[in-house]
C-alpha cells in the first residue's frame, strides 16, 4: 500500500456555498474606475448627499482622487535589493513599494481580525471590500504618502482631470 497513492482518498472536497460563507469567493479587484465610482458613491453618502458633500469640500478631493503611477512605481518599483537605503516611498518623482508601506496599508485591517469583539461576519465583509477596494480608513502616515505623490504630479495633468 503506498501512501502516497491513498492520500487523494482523503481529500475532502471544498464547496462553493463554504468558501461564500467564509467569504473567498467573487472578489476581484476593482478597476481604477470602478473604485472611483464606488468610492465617490460611499464618500457622498456619508456626508448626506451631494450638497453637503460640496459644502464640505468632499467633491473637490474626489475629482483628484486617483493617481495614475507611471513605469517604474507601485508594482512596477525596483525590488528591495535594488532600491536604495532610503525609507522614502515617495522619491525622485515616484511612488515606491517599502515594507513600511504594506505595513502601514494593512495595519487597520490587521487591527480590526484581531479585534475579539467584532463577529467573524464583518470581518469577512471587511475583508473582501478590503481585497476589492483598499483600506477604506487609511493611517494619517499613509494620507502623507497619497499627498506627498500627488504633489510631483506636473501641472499639465491636474489640469486634465
Amino acid at each position: 500500500m503506498n501512501p502516497l497513492k491513498n492520500r487523494s482518498h482523503a481529500k475532502k472536497e471544498i464547496t462553493r456555498e463554504e468558501l461564500l460563507s467564509i467569504g473567498w469567493t467573487g472578489t476581484r479587484r476593482a478597476t481604477a474606475f470602478e473604485w472611483s465610482e464606488e468610492n465617490r458613491k460611499t464618500k457622498i453618502e456619508a456626508a448626506g448627499g451631494v450638497v453637503n458633500a460640496y459644502h464640505q469640500g468632499i467633491l473637490e478631493d474626489l475629482r483628484n482622487s486617483c493617481i495614475k503611477l507611471d513605469k517604474g512605481e507601485g508594482w512596477d518599483s525596483p525590488g528591495p535589493q535594488e532600491k536604495q537605503k532610503s525609507e522614502s516611498e515617495v522619491e525622485e518623482g515616484r511612488f515606491l513599494l517599502s515594507t513600511n508601506y504594506f505595513k502601514l496599508v494593512y495595519s487597520p485591517l490587521a487591527e480590526l481580525i484581531e479585534d475579539e469583539s467584532i463577529d467573524q461576519a464583518t470581518k469577512n465583509t471587511a475583508l473582501k471590500t478590503f481585497r476589492r477596494n483598499g483600506p477604506a480608513n487609511a493611517p494619517e502616515e499613509l494620507k502623507e504618502i497619497f499627498r506627498k505623490r500627488r504633489a510631483l504630479e506636473p501641472v499639465d495633468k491636474k489640469k486634465k482631470k
